[in-house]
């Protein structure tokens, strides 16, 4: 145990990254944490877009023009579009069980056998760059394309090479 301490000290000091142990067995369960930075972003628009919608409206009440009218109304219906569209759409959530990929989007659920070398799997890019992407490739159907906005690169990478080690 104290010589890999000390094996693992030299790589750090040399700033370099210890060596992997092999995995015993293969995962049994990973839940990749859905990316949901973007829809953040469209909820606080949401927010905002709700302030300045009542501020104009409270300056239409005010004024009682047809351009400050029109202007509230503009507001109030942009906000009320991308409200829309926050709320009807969530984040894809990927899992692996066993060797099976579960894709589940906002209505829908794809199953995809990684252990299985005849399904077609494309890994294009390094992981954690820009461009990173797997295409897994179905007959008679464009391909399923899981990027960076989905999931983690580097995280999904490494459980897809445990399956794949040819990619």
């Amino acid at each position: 145990a104290a010589r890999s301490v000390f094996s693992d000290f030299a790589h750090q000091t040399r700033g370099e990254t210890p060596p992997r142990p092999a995995p015993s067995g293969p995962p049994p369960q990973v839940d990749f944490a859905p990316r949901a930075a973007l829809r953040r972003l469209v909820g606080l628009l949401v927010l905002a877009g709700v302030a300045a919608s009542g501020y104009l409206a409270w300056q239409a009440w005010q004024v009682r023009t047809e351009e400050r009218l029109g202007l509230a109304g503009i507001a109030l219906l942009s906000t009320a579009v991308v409200w829309a569209v926050w709320a009807g759409s969530s984040p894809p959530r990927l899992s692996v069980r066993g060797g099976q990929l579960e894709i589940r989007r906002s209505g829908g659920r794809q199953v995809f056998d990684l252990a299985n070398r005849y399904t077609d799997i494309e890994l294009l890019g390094t992981p954690g760059r820009r461009g990173w992407r797997v295409l897994i490739h179905r007959r008679g159907m464009s391909p399923v394309e899981i990027d960076s906005s989905m999931v983690d690169p580097r995280g999904f990478t490494e459980v897809l090479r445990y399956y794949r080690p040819d990619l």
